[in-house]
């Protein structure tokens, strides 16, 4: 060491680099100082390991320009992170309000006694994950996905069930020793937009003299039914005037369905 002492044993660190996988061995070779071979030359004393790397990959639209990409790797742990609609229809599950998210399949392929896990963190709860197939099956943190990425990608759809930040996180678990774990982390958050609108030519201002909602449309039906507006051609009545505080018409026009007094 530093002090010219002998050192017993050093620890070294090894990690994986670079975007493959390989397995080998790695071979430390030990020469005791003055030590010659008869025939000439150092004596060195070898020993081997084998090591393995591998690798789990989780991957989103992290700069959310509508398509999953290696630009998303660099930026995938950043918050915002990748936006998910948040689900305003209850239980009904709808693909074009979903974000796709793809966990690679294992690296390297036929190694035994890993299992595979997708945790929520800083913001538990504020995403559902389904499995993008014909039955849309839900991923549960218990869910050992390790079978389902033998030989392919795990291509799945995110949906936000609450407004938040969260981190997703790809755990890769060694069964025969908790403590090595492999990791792959991705950032998303759960936004929503939410446009209203009301049934005319009954509830003009909007729901102030019928309560908050008023005519307002429900939910379920913004999409399929939309609003009733009745069709006022050319201002009949004359009288289509907006109060003073702005809230609404002073009286309901009368439509002219048939265009009877409309000018060409």
């Amino acid at each position: 060491d530093e002090d010219g002492k002998r050192l017993t044993e050093i620890t070294l660190y090894i990690e994986g680099i670079g975007q493959g996988t390989t397995s080998g061995l790695i071979k430390v070779e030990f020469s005791p100082t003055g030590d010659t071979n008869p025939e000439g030359g150092t004596i060195w004393m070898p020993d081997e390991v084998k090591v393995t790397t591998v690798k789990i990959d989780a991957d989103v639209d992290s700069d959310n320009d509508g398509k999953i990409t290696d630009a998303d790797d660099p930026i995938e742990e950043l918050s915002p992170g990748m936006l998910v609609n948040l689900n305003d229809s209850g239980a009904i599950i709808d693909k074009k309000d979903m974000r796709p998210m793809i966990l690679r399949k294992l690296v390297p392929s036929g190694l035994t006694g890993w299992e595979v896990y997708l945790t929520q963190t800083g913001g538990k709860g504020k995403v559902r994950i389904f499995r993008d197939n014909k039955a849309r099956t839900v991923v549960q943190p218990t869910d050992n996905l390790a079978n389902e990425l033998k030989s392919s990608d795990l291509k799945m759809l995110v949906e936000g069930v609450a407004i938040g930040e969260v981190e997703l996180h790809a755990e890769y678990k060694y069964t025969k020793n908790p403590a090595v774990t492999v990791k792959d982390m991705v950032r998303m958050s759960s936004i929503s937009v939410d446009l209203d609108i009301w049934n005319g030519g009954s509830d003009l201002d909007n729901g102030e003299a019928k309560g908050a909602e008023g005519d307002m449309v429900k939910e379920k039906d913004e999409e399929k039914i939309g609003a009733y507006l009745l069709v006022n051609w050319d201002d009949d009545d004359g009288d289509g005037k907006i109060k003073s505080d702005g809230s609404g018409f002073e009286s309901l026009p009368v439509p002219d369905l048939e265009k009877k007094n409309s000018e060409e």
